[in-house]
């Protein structure tokens, strides 16, 4: 069968459901009894959302039936608020709302307003930025942009199939808040266009200077032969994003790329690279890491089902292919077999892990702090056990894991758990400072874990 609901069919069904698990898949797929009538596995809150479409298929294994919501159908005009910053004496506001191919900046400032009723809602507008509600605010000052955001959005690709590349080189607008003293509402004006700053780093062959590469493990990119060892090599345009079902919030293709599809069809969880090595984002510290994992499997020192997150494969874009405005800059002396040109990472693939929240990452803290569905005290022991038994085996390796803590735990569908994050640091609460990156704060950041998982026992 293939029956079409509209979205007050959908709610009205959803109503009279007897169960309401919340069951997430990644495909947005939800199981249903025969009886369309009571769907038994819809998120109760699914009812409430924006769906344009879902289509029930007959499935023959069991007689049920399969619902799959369409992705919301996002269209160019759907703004994303970013993130804001104020200025310096707190009465600057600076709003990165992002569309399909398209980043503005927005600024507001009392420099370029001159009516004082407006400079003083403005004001009041700032201090409400601070509070629980500074996104609807934050909503409400993008709104006179709107009109100017919407003509100055460029046609953007098909984005059922959005790519990689797309999130990563749009076109970036500068826009200013503007009125005289006789108005009564800004006006937006653009200010500038731009293609804004290329992603990533630039694999040299050395370091340009001390302290500019050397950072993390005092190596540059070049340094790291990446092309030797590395399992494979994309570029961005050959990277697939997830398109979601529900919201502006939580769909990828806007609010950045976590799962991406490799061309082979595999999901790979994608982590940006760090800009000159700090900041949040992939280092040179956690590339060395994944190596030594790579080569401790291979040699046999780790076991190849240990469920640790490991390096597949690394996104390397190159000026003069996907970002123009630098392909004039000087070439680099050193044509590494990666391609012609300065190249850049911008990221790498890592080890996908399918967990049950994944809007909060599935993590170990996650899991256990859920008030529905706690795990048990048989689930909280075992993961104790197989938590220890991870991290002696990487110990056992010569691998240090560097910050261990159960937000970079995470738990499958299986209530399976996996290490990851292998980009060193600590954090206050689980791992000493003096004791970073060392077997003893490995230790001990798995012994307070285990009385974590041991309170929640109670």
């Amino acid at each position: 069968m293939d029956e079409r609901l509209t979205n007050e069919e959908l709610r009205n069904r959803c109503l009279v459901g007897l169960e309401h698990e919340v069951i997430p898949l990644p495909e947005q797929t939800y199981h249903a009894i025969d009886d369309i009538e009571r769907i038994v596995t819809l998120p109760h809150e699914a009812a409430h959302r924006d769906v344009d479409e879902v289509v029930l298929t007959a499935n023959e294994a069991g007689g049920v039936r399969t619902l799959t919501p369409r992705p919301r159908d996002l269209r160019m005009h759907d703004f994303f608020i970013e993130h804001w910053t104020t200025g310096p004496h707190d009465e600057d506001v600076e709003l990165s709302v992002r569309c399909f191919g398209s980043v503005f900046h927005l600024v507001i400032s009392p420099k370029y307003i001159k009516a004082p009723e407006l400079v003083k809602r403005h004001l009041e507008s700032l201090h409400d930025l601070d509070t629980r509600d500074g996104s609807e605010v934050a909503r409400q000052l993008t709104q006179p942009f709107e009109s100017l955001m919407t003509s100055l959005a460029p046609e953007g690709p098909d984005t059922a199939g959005y790519l990689l590349s797309d999130y990563l080189y749009p076109q970036h607008f500068l826009l200013r808040a503007a009125a005289n003293a006789e108005d009564t509402q800004i006006t937006p004006r653009l200010s500038k266009r731009t293609s804004g700053t290329a992603p990533g780093d630039y694999i040299l062959p050395r370091p340009r200077r001390a302290g500019f590469h050397q950072v993390g493990l005092g190596q540059s990119l070049g340094e790291l032969q990446l092309e030797e060892w590395v399992p494979n090599i994309y570029s961005s345009d050959q990277i697939r994003l997830v398109p979601s079902a529900w919201s502006l919030e939580n769909d990828v293709r806007l609010s950045g790329p976590t799962k991406v599809i490799a061309p082979d069809g595999t999901p790979y969880f994608f982590k940006r690279w760090c800009r000159f090595g700090n900041g949040p984002g992939a280092s040179f510290r956690e590339l060395a890491t994944y190596r030594a994992i790579q080569e401790a499997t291979t040699s046999g020192k780790l076991r190849r089902d240990l469920r640790i997150s490991r390096l597949h494969g690394v996104v390397v874009d190159t000026d003069v292919e996907t970002h123009p405005r630098f392909s004039d800059s000087p070439q680099s002396s050193d044509k590494a077999s990666l391609g012609q040109g300065r190249q850049r990472l911008v990221g790498i693939l890592l080890t996908f892990v399918d967990t049950n929240k994944p809007k909060w990452l599935g993590t170990l803290s996650d899991r256990v702090c859920c008030k529905d569905g706690k795990p048990t005290s048989a689930l909280l022991s075992r993961w104790a056990r197989e938590l220890d038994e991870c991290v002696a085996a990487l110990h056992g390796a010569d691998i240090i894991w560097g910050d261990v803590k159960p937000q970079n735990v995470l738990v499958d569908r299986e209530d399976n758990i996996w290490a990851t994050d292998f980009g060193g640091s600590h954090t206050v609460g689980w791992v000493d400072k003096e004791k970073r990156e060392t077997i003893d704060g490995d230790l001990q950041g798995v012994e307070r874990i285990k009385h974590f998982l041991e309170s929640a026992a109670v």
